[in-house]
């Protein structure tokens, strides 16, 4: 697990996993589990996605910024697979009110 975000392992031996890391992978701590037994560990060090080499960015398919109307202003923010589809999704914690708003 990346985060919020699962992966599949490409290749497995008894000192390395090898897994192609999701595209909405976040800076948490990487989890790994057994689902045969249940047994989890976690990375000490919290995952940091960076590229190397050429830039692998292709300005032309961004979109700029877009903002989202959270009520009564931000208190919070977290990113997480709310829903369970694989995908980070973002919740906010309003101030001055006891709603959140899940985007």
């Amino acid at each position: 697990m990346f985060g919020s975000v699962t992966a599949i392992p490409q290749t497995i031996s008894d000192q390395l996993i090898e897994v192609k890391v999701p595209s909405a992978s976040v800076y948490d701590n990487v989890g790994v589990i057994n689902t045969s037994t249940g047994l989890a560990g976690y990375s000490k060090d919290p995952f940091l996605l960076s590229f190397g080499g050429a830039n692998p960015f292709d300005k032309t398919q961004t979109v700029g910024q877009t903002d989202f109307a959270s009520e009564s202003g931000l208190y919070d923010i977290t990113v997480a697979d709310l829903d369970g589809d694989g995908k980070a999704d973002i919740a906010t914690a309003n101030d001055n009110a006891t709603n959140i708003s899940v985007f």
